[in-house]
């Protein structure tokens, strides 16, 4: 398999995008400084949704997704960002050359 790409579309309550989004690009320097297989790690603002963050990642391979996943960067944010996230929702697709 080749490359992956993971698309998160978060929905930050009303009122917390200015803290959040301070977060999330803490994250996405841990990750790509700390986590193996992590390539690269976009943060996007939709221009027509108010409170909506979406980051776009290209992961090695699916290990590299699992040790994102499951690592300490990820496991910070968790806890920082408590009462800031309403809904995470997460797409998984396959890179083509």
């Amino acid at each position: 398999m080749g490359k992956r790409v993971v698309i998160a579309t978060v929905k930050v309550e009303p009122g917390k995008m200015d803290e959040y989004v301070p977060l999330v690009r803490t994250l996405r320097d841990r990750s790509l400084a700390e986590q193996p297989g992590t390539l690269q790690w976009d943060i996007l603002i939709p221009h027509d949704q108010q409170n909506v963050l979406k980051a776009f990642n290209i992961f090695a391979d699916e290990e590299a997704i699992s040790a994102f996943e499951n690592g300490a960067p990820m496991t910070w944010i968790n806890e920082a960002a408590t009462g800031m996230v309403r809904e995470i929702t997460v797409e998984h697709f396959d890179l083509l050359d």
